[in-house]
């Protein structure tokens, strides 16, 4: 019997680390990008087999606070073993919405991949482009969540795909102000990752729900970006009440800088991955024989 029991707690363990099968059902997310067995495709019943939990939080496009119940993306995170260097999960949502979520704040604030809000399918409490996920976050339940600027950005609907990747390969590349560059472009930098990236992409990364700014030319200057940005808030509900003239002069000198630096940039390229030697294992050393009182 403790035999018998010894052989099923090791198929278990084995079998923790190995790549989920196919579902058999409608494929609801994908999650992809540096992780064991990439990409994993998730049904319904998949997606339950992780920790499920309830939280209250306030969607930005959404009249009042709700409570969202739904797997927990770091749970889901945790279990899919995503490879050391990992510390981006990139959260793609409704009309070619990204958001890009550090790891530790998934960790902190353990948001949800919610199918329901208020006991009722996502779709019919917040709207229909909320399609079968949203990612939701405690904003009502964790004080000073909302002083952080990115956190408005965090939430997203009609979620079907979810990267892993390290930061420093994605998004620091494409934010990385080109040498030479003036400090007004370096705070545009930090302005377009704050309120920009989500949508629109910039030397491969990003959104795609408005125009590729990699070669965005100033014909207008900063003039005509600080109208474009102005025009933001009367086409996207979420950005109702959101200052996004902020910084619009820093954004533009950024976007000039990497138009005029053009793609690639020297160096821009991600370093090459070092594979790991495989250890050599060392035969045991040879021991002479015990006496019959332990010496040799």
């Amino acid at each position: 019997m403790k035999r018998t029991a010894l052989v099923l707690l090791a198929v278990l363990a084995c079998s923790r680390s190995q790549p989920r099968p196919p579902p058999t059902a409608e494929v609801v997310l994908t999650v992809e990008g540096r992780l064991r067995g990439s990409p994993v495709q998730l049904d319904l019943a998949g997606l339950h087999g992780f920790e499920q939990r309830t939280l209250r939080g306030h969607d930005p496009r959404a009249p009042s606070e709700l409570s969202y119940e739904g797997t927990s993306l770091a749970a889901l995170v945790r279990e899919l073993d995503p490879k050391r260097e990992v510390d981006l999960a990139v959260v793609h949502g409704a009309s070619g919405y990204a958001v890009a979520v550090p790891l530790p704040a998934i960790r902190q604030y353990r948001p949800v991949l919610a199918e329901k809000a208020s006991g009722r399918p996502v779709a019919e409490a917040i709207g229909a482009d909320a399609g079968r996920l949203v990612l939701a976050w405690p904003n009502s339940d964790a004080p000073g969540f909302d002083v952080d600027p990115r956190t408005r950005w965090w939430w997203a609907r009609d979620v079907k795909r979810i990267e892993l990747v390290p930061w420093y390969r994605t998004y620091g590349r494409a934010l990385r102000v080109p040498a030479g560059a003036g400090d007004d472009a370096r705070r545009g930098a930090d302005a377009f990752a704050n309120s920009c990236i989500h949508c629109h992409r910039l030397r491969g990364v990003g959104g795609e729900r408005g125009p590729d700014l990699s070669a965005w030319t100033p014909s207008g200057g900063p003039a005509q970006l600080l109208e474009t940005v102005r025009a933001h808030a009367s086409r996207f509900p979420e950005l109702k009440g959101v200052d996004l003239t902020r910084g619009v002069p820093e954004i533009a000198a950024f976007l000039e800088a990497v138009r005029s630096a053009g793609s690639p940039l020297p160096g821009d390229e991600p370093p090459e991955e070092k594979q790991e030697e495989p250890k050599e294992e060392m035969p045991p050393p040879t021991m002479p024989p015990m006496g019959p009182y332990g010496v040799r």
